[in-house]
């Protein structure tokens, strides 16, 4: 850890080079979040006292800054433009779940089914970190030494201005996809789902409908495209999905999206019209 160094900081800040392609923070006025998860998450990082530093970093997330962010399985890399030629590469680590805390997570969420098809399509309960809690698994870092931050850049303080930069920007992503906080606790997003969606041994466990004994109704070729006088026609029970865009939410936000548009409302908006279209035409 570097000392708390904001007086030499303060003392040492140039203008920054300005980036001609980076990613600007897309609530440039205000928080940078709208969902609990995210304002829990920037709760935490204003707890760490970080001071002007915090303030810089916010300056340097909303004038683009920040060349690239990448997210890997216990680990952020970024990029960051500042007054030297070179951008400084930040890495910010978080510490990891055991299998232990793995299995007993997946295990929770697929014992409730609300839960389940909260978490595939992108939503956290409000009650999530509790429950999580009491299982003895933390959802959010609760102390600063579960993070470990580095920047190449010459201020002795950690983190400085380029690490809360990114962990501003890291707020706007995880306010759209939350699932990037259990992938910074060590699994990949596709790794999540996967062990999310039932195995072939809980398929197996899913009773499906009953099949006609074929000895009572035979095939025949003769008869094939005779119709049987005793079959109705079938009856179609439309409603509204319950959870739209599920696919895109599987999938998770387009890597740095930057409109203006929320990218899952947007996709969430359109599988609606369409959803409403299909079952206007199947009612006729």
């Amino acid at each position: 850890m570097r000392g708390n160094w904001d007086f030499v900081s303060r003392w040492m800040e140039t203008k920054p080079k300005q980036v001609e392609h980076g990613i600007k923070a897309i609530h440039q006025k205000g928080q940078f979040c709208e969902e609990w998860w995210g304002k829990r998450w920037m709760e935490i990082i204003e707890s760490y006292h970080l001071g002007e530093r915090l303030a810089r970093g916010k300056r340097y997330a909303r004038t683009g800054q920040v060349i690239e962010i990448n997210f890997m399985p216990g680990k952020i890399k970024a990029s960051v433009q500042g007054s030297q030629h070179n951008p400084y590469q930040v890495e910010i680590s978080v510490k990891i779940w055991t299998k232990k805390e793995w299995d007993l997570f997946f295990t929770f969420i697929k014992s409730d089914p609300l839960l389940l098809s909260q978490m595939i399509s992108g939503k956290l309960t409000p009650d999530l970190e509790k429950k999580l809690y009491s299982r003895g698994i933390n959802l959010f870092p609760v102390k600063y030494t579960d993070f470990t931050t580095d920047c190449s850049c010459p201020d002795w303080s950690n983190p400085c201005k380029h690490v809360a930069a990114v962990f501003f920007l890291i707020t706007e992503y995880l306010d759209k996809n939350p699932l990037i906080l259990f992938e910074m606790r060590g699994k990949d997003q596709s790794e999540i789902i996967e062990n999310l969606l039932p195995t072939n041994s809980e398929k197996e466990l899913i009773p499906t409908k009953s099949v006609v004994n074929s000895k009572e109704c035979p095939l025949s070729v003769e008869r094939f495209w005779e119709s049987d006088q005793d079959i109705q026609d079938p009856i179609y029970y439309t409603k509204q999905m319950e959870f739209d865009a599920l696919l895109i939410h599987q999938m998770g936000s387009f890597p740095l999206w930057q409109a203006n548009d929320d990218f899952f409302g947007w996709w969430e908006s359109l599988y609606q019209q369409n959803s409403r279209k299909v079952i206007e035409e199947i009612e006729k």
